[in-house]
């Protein structure tokens, strides 16, 4: 799984066996996903994700979990679907 920073690739991650999306009644669409790097990586708002066929992308830096252990740097990264792009567009 690539994660690009507008048209870039900056982190090719294989997405761990616990990521997984969440689809709700109300519409909300979230990718969870856990990785593990041997580098760090910087995400930042607006980086995106193809998971499972669909866009998602970073809203809130609060959203990135990172620890540091001896094999590397472990990660869980809430990513919100396309459509919420919708909601920062003013009518």
């Amino acid at each position: 799984m690539k994660i690009n920073r507008g048209n870039t690739a900056i982190a090719d991650v294989w997405a761990g066996a616990a990521s997984y999306t969440l689809e709700e009644i109300n519409g909300a669409r979230i990718a969870y996903v856990e990785f593990t790097t041997l580098t760090p990586v910087e995400l930042t708002i607006n980086d995106s994700i193809t998971y499972e066929g669909e866009t998602y992308y970073l809203r809130h830096r609060e959203d990135v979990t990172k620890e540091e252990i001896i094999r590397g740097y472990p990660y869980r990264v809430k990513f919100y679907h396309d459509m919420y792009r919708l909601h920062d567009v003013v009518v």
